[in-house]
């Protein structure tokens, strides 16, 4: 017999563990985590493997053995690719038990980063510039979506969200909606084929728009921004002791804030923070770029550049009928000529006649036509004999006018009053006297017949010649302000006419109040010292910018603006803007003025001055639309 031998079964592997992976995975090298057995006879080290897809098995993407320490593991893979993955862990014993971890799915999602602005930067314009890289990997979806935020995180209310960005050469940009002054938090997103999204570092900023450029006074074409040759630049600055009184505006030839600007004008800053300057020269036709500066101590804070094009050609008008020096014995002249068809001309001649053989003086008639595939024509009647000159101007819509040749023509013989029957004579009146722009305008015929009794009307509202048939009134009104030419056209019975035309003086419609209107509101108590200010609120329209400024010794802040933004404060259209910096103990002296505008309405000026032992006095008044002067509110 042999001797005996003793010997163990060990039928139970190795506990190996493998931990979650964050999924999905803002690195293409994820680090893997978990525990190994510690047991005796349980092999030192631990095999990881990375499968392609959401299963364990397939093709291997990434594999390793990596030491136990202490009972855990770490193994940090290798650059993997856009995509899902599948780990397993696995740990073999001296007897070849093999252990094996749960397996865990995870995703490389597209890479996708958003550089700029960069975080914590502060931007002195309200459209910033977003750019980052894009995830290029095979199956990363050729589009960003960039999300901001109002507030610090991700987690916000969202304000904005621009999709469809499409990405060039591995990079993207875009242009967000003008934000109002405030905190935002911006993050990009890139999805791949299989749905994996790619998200960005969140990017939080801060908007300061107290220096920016207005494009009000631009007109808007198809092809872009475009003025005439001496345009007119306005818009916010900020106010305060670091700042600059003034604005410097530079004007740059191209489309970029390049070179040596070809004009500098510098604009001081109103203390609602408005600025405004014109060239002192004329600019040639081109592009250009005009960007504004502030000095800051230190540094400067430079507005957002705006590109625009000068139209410096007026449109080509011409006068080919009457020919110039030519004769005729009717008391009725046809005008007709070519017009001007380039972008921005209006489709309105006016053609102005005179008494002689020059376009000097005030007209004696001055008639509007309307252009028609490039041409025009119009008719100036009740001519008597003698000499006239004529000529026809058209406009843009950047102030350009052209104007034709003037033309010279002779009236050489009218028919004999023996030989006609008196015609009625043409006029009329309208109601109102003085008519804004847009509103109701009734002309009323006054016409009287001499042969025969009055039997037709024809107006014509353009006064072009045009006439339309009509009754003895016609109701009408004109869009825009200035000197509108109105015809009548009147025939009584035996088929005698004549032809009257008036000009009506029409003035731009009186500027709105802003609604509803800004109520201003301070509560408190005062003292011996000045006043202690419990509240101070301004109840504004949504839209209507709002600001403070403060003179006196120990101002909390010299200003203050905000822009009146719907959302959780707003109710009706309205909100509450509480100025919290304000609301403390104020000594006798400081003078705070509150300015509420909106573009193109009246807003609201309140000015209030603390005193010594008794309540702050306090003066309310409208503001002009152009947020600059306080003025006595309209009835």
């Amino acid at each position: 017999k042999s001797a005996a031998v003793t010997f163990t079964i060990d039928t139970t592997p190795p506990a190996v563990t493998i931990n979650a992976v964050v999924s999905p995975s803002q690195t293409a090298e994820p680090t893997l985590t978990g525990m190994a057995g510690v047991a005796v006879g349980d092999g030192s080290s631990v095999a990881v493997t990375i499968y392609q897809g959401a299963s364990v098995g397939g093709t291997i993407a990434a594999s390793g053995n990596v030491s136990r320490n202490a009972g855990g593991w770490t193994y940090t893979a290798p650059h993997l690719a856009d995509g899902t993955y599948t780990a397993q862990a696995s740990q073999t014993d001296d007897v070849g038990n093999v252990g094996k971890s749960a397996a865990v799915t995870f995703t490389i999602p597209p890479k996708v980063t958003l550089q700029t602005p960069a975080d914590g930067e502060e931007l002195g314009f309200s459209k910033p510039t977003f750019s980052g890289l894009a995830g290029h990997a095979a199956g990363d979806e050729p589009s960003i979506t960039l999300n901001i935020y109002e507030g610090t995180s991700a987690s916000d209310p969202l304000v904005d969200t621009v999709a469809g960005i499409t990405p060039e050469g591995g990079s993207w940009t875009s242009d967000s909606i003008a934000l109002p002054n405030g905190t935002y938090t911006a993050v990009a997103e890139q999805l791949d084929e299989a749905g994996n999204k790619g998200v960005s570092k969140a990017v939080t900023f801060t908007i300061r728009t107290e220096l920016s450029i207005e494009t009000a006074g631009f007109v808007h074409r198809p092809t872009g921004l475009f003025t005439g040759p001496t345009p007119s630049f306005n818009g916010v600055a900020r106010v305060g002791k670091a700042v600059a009184a003034s604005v410097t505006v530079k004007i740059y030839s191209g489309g970029a804030p390049a070179g040596s600007p070809v004009a500098e004008m510098d604009a001081g800053v109103s203390e609602s923070e408005a600025w405004a300057v014109k060239p002192a020269v004329s600019l040639a036709g081109g592009t250009y770029t005009v960007q504004a500066e502030q000095a800051l101590s230190p540094g400067k804070l430079v507005s957002a550049p705006i590109s625009f094009t000068v139209d410096a050609e007026p449109p080509g008008v011409t006068l080919t009928s009457p020919a110039n020096g030519s004769s005729t014995s009717s008391s009725s002249q046809t005008l007709s000529g070519s017009a001007g068809t380039a972008e921005g001309d209006l489709s309105t001649i006016t053609a102005h006649l005179y008494v002689g053989g020059t376009a000097e003086g005030v007209p004696l008639q001055t008639i509007s036509a309307q252009t028609s595939d490039g041409s025009w024509s119009a008719t100036v009647s009740a001519l008597s004999v003698g000499t006239y000159t004529v000529q026809a101007e058209q406009s843009d819509d950047v102030g350009n006018t052209g104007h034709s040749e003037a033309v010279t023509f002779t009236v050489a013989s009218v028919p004999s009053v023996a030989t006609q029957s008196s015609p009625p004579v043409a006029s009329f009146k309208w109601i109102p006297s003085a008519p804004n722009t847009g509103e109701q305008v009734t002309l009323i015929s006054t016409s009287t017949d001499l042969s025969a009794p009055i039997t037709s009307f024809a107006w014509s509202p353009a006064g072009n010649g045009a006439f339309t048939g009509g009754e003895s009134s016609l109701t009408t009104s004109f869009p825009t302000p200035g000197a509108h030419v109105v015809q009548l056209d009147v025939t009584d019975a035996s088929g005698a006419s004549s032809t009257v035309a008036e000009t009506i003086a029409v003035s731009a419609a009186p500027v709105p109040l802003m609604q509803p209107f800004p109520v201003v509101r301070m509560a408190g108590s005062y003292d011996s010292t000045g006043a202690k200010i419990s509240l101070l609120a301004v109840l504004a329209p949504v839209g209507a910018k709002v600001a403070i400024t403060c003179h006196g010794p120990h101002c909390p802040a010299k200003a203050q603006a905000f822009l009146a933004t719907a959302g959780a404060k707003s109710k009706a259209g309205t909100v509450l803007v509480t100025f919290r910096r304000f609301e403390r103990q104020l000594q006798a002296g400081v003078k705070l003025a509150i300015w509420v505008s909106k573009h193109g309405e009246i807003g609201k000026f309140t000015r209030f001055e603390i005193h010594r032992g008794k309540s702050p006095s306090r003066v309310d008044e409208c503001l002009n639309p152009a947020a600059t002067t306080p003025i006595v509110c309209p009835s």
